[in-house]
Order: C-alpha cells, then sequence, then structure tokens
C-alpha cells in the first residue's frame, strides 16, 4: 500500500514521465514541492502554463520562440548566409554555448527513420527549402546527430539540396564519436566538430 496521498502519488506519477525521473527522485521532487512556499508554487505553475501558452516556433527557422521570429533570426550581428541543421532545439542550445558558431539554425524537430515510417516531409523541411531558395543561403551545416538515424537524415538533405549550383553542404567531422547526440556533447568536442566539418 502507498503511503503517499493520492495528490502526492499523482504528481510522482507525472513527474515519473520526465526523462531521467525515476520514482526515487520524482518522490523527492513532489515532497519537496509539498514543503515550498505558496508563492514559489504560484511561480511554478504560471512558468509551466507559459511555456504552453506563450512559446510556439519561430516562422523562419523552426526553433523555439516566444515571438514569431526567435532572438537569433533577429539578430543582424549573425550570419544569416550559413544554416546549421539540427534534429532538436536542444542541440541548437547545445551549440550556442559553446560559443563558436554565428551562423543560424534550422530545426527539423526529428529524422528520417524509414522503419517507424517518419519520411523526410514529417519533417521541418519545406520552409528549409524555401530559406535555400529564397534567402541567398551559401552553406548547409548537416549538424544531426552521427547515428544511423542522423546520417540518413543528412544523406536525404544533402541529395535535396545539391541542385543549388552555389550552395555549399558540409557535414561536421571528427570530435563526435559515432552513435552520440549532440545534445550531450561538450563544448570542446562540439567546436571540434564544426571546424573540420566536410564538404559533401
Amino acid at each position: 500500500m502507498n503511503p503517499l496521498p493520492k495528490e502526492l502519488q499523482s504528481l510522482v506519477a507525472l513527474l515519473s514521465c520526465l526523462p531521467n525521473f525515476g520514482p526515487k527522485s520524482s518522490e523527492r521532487i513532489a515532497l519537496y514541492l509539498l514543503k515550498s512556499d505558496d508563492d514559489y508554487i504560484e511561480k511554478l505553475s504560471k512558468s509551466i502554463s507559459d511555456i504552453k501558452s506563450k512559446i510556439g516556433l519561430c516562422k523562419i527557422c523552426q526553433n523555439f520562440s516566444s515571438g514569431e521570429i526567435c532572438s537569433i533570426c533577429s539578430d543582424e550581428s549573425r550570419d544569416h548566409s550559413k544554416i546549421c541543421i539540427v534534429e532538436d532545439p536542444m542541440d541548437s542550445y547545445a551549440i550556442e554555448r559553446g560559443g563558436f558558431y554565428n551562423g543560424t539554425y534550422h530545426v527539423l524537430h526529428g529524422v528520417v527513420d524509414p522503419l517507424n515510417h517518419i519520411e523526410l516531409d514529417e519533417l521541418k523541411i519545406a520552409s528549409l527549402y524555401k530559406r535555400v531558395e529564397n534567402s541567398g543561403i551559401s552553406e548547409l551545416i548537416l549538424a544531426t546527430n552521427p547515428d544511423s538515424k542522423g546520417e540518413t537524415t543528412a544523406l536525404y538533405i544533402e541529395r535535396m539540396f545539391k541542385k543549388f549550383p552555389n550552395l555549399k553542404i558540409t557535414r561536421i567531422a571528427y570530435g563526435l564519436p559515432r552513435g552520440a547526440d549532440i545534445e550531450y556533447a561538450d563544448e570542446v568536442t562540439l567546436r571540434a566538430s564544426f571546424e573540420n566539418r566536410k564538404e559533401y
């Protein structure tokens, strides 16, 4: 029999659905929240509500944004001729933390996965095509994860865009071991991958 009140049990169950949260850590967080003051709980609840009601996708790069255009796409000091293509918003945040890249991004929100019937056109690829077609893009940097799905996705994108004669298409290079996730890579490794990227 679970001694926790049903409300706490419910919160523990919800927290356990979060990545890297097991039953024990979820229980600790739930008990911490129970002991927290009302002002903190109110701010936390509002913040959780706000991320669903106030954050959408940037209409240019498809990254998370609180406005129509994200802070990176609206930054005139960035090199808008380069687009780094990533699988997930967390990948772009990991690259940004390194401080070595000054171009823009495009977030696919997934990868090509033939076994699960996920094709390229199910990703955020149409808006990328429009950007390349209309915005004077000089380089696409394929920064999908170096695993089988990431490599397949990079290959599909390379084939799709190689018809643009003045477009350089590069792939992040060594430094990231095969099977690694960009999100968890350290800044030195990511910098090496960018500096040694190869052209398709």
